[in-house]
């Protein structure tokens, strides 16, 4: 009976796994800046959030950031153990119990060229699409622009003159 158990919660954690390739980078923003936005457009943290299907998408934006989209209109920032491997991924699992992905007990797993490393999920956050969508229309913020303007009183250089 206990093997059956095991057999089932592995045959449904085995089917909500995933392999989507990662779309970080995309743009030319900082980590810090996409998480910024990111965090702007997340809600409270939740327990838990329902999979019924493999992930639409993902993105690494950092090494303890996660986003997840469930569909394309329904995403999750997930903070999680440092993944050093997460950003250079070229894919992940989730863990699953009854097709819901549980803050505190499910994991992220890396997939790379060695075993997959499992980084657990500690929070998960709603994520306003629409509202990150148009954050992320909007240029990444460029350097603040410093204007020269020759002094009045400043003296000439020696020779300048012509002598």
């Amino acid at each position: 009976m206990k093997t059956r158990n095991v057999l089932i919660m592995w045959t449904a954690t085995g089917l909500a796994m995933l392999g989507l390739a990662g779309c970080a980078g995309m743009n030319s923003r900082t980590d810090a800046q996409q998480l910024s936005l990111v965090q702007s457009a997340a809600g409270k943290p939740q327990p838990s959030f329902h999979l019924l299907t493999s992930l639409y998408s993902w993105e690494a934006i950092d090494d303890t950031h996660l986003l997840v989209y469930a569909r394309p209109s329904q995403a999750y920032l997930l903070d999680v153990s440092p993944c050093p491997d997460l950003g250079s991924s070229f894919a992940i699992r989730l863990t699953t119990h009854v097709d819901d992905v549980v803050a505190g007990l499910d994991e992220v797993v890396v997939q790379g060229t060695g075993i997959g490393i499992p980084c657990t999920i500690s929070r998960i956050r709603p994520v306003d699409v629409k509202a990150l969508h148009a954050a992320q229309k909007q240029p990444a913020p460029e350097a603040r622009k410093i204007s020269r303007m020759p002094r009045t009183d400043a003296p000439k250089p020696a020779g300048a003159d012509g002598q």
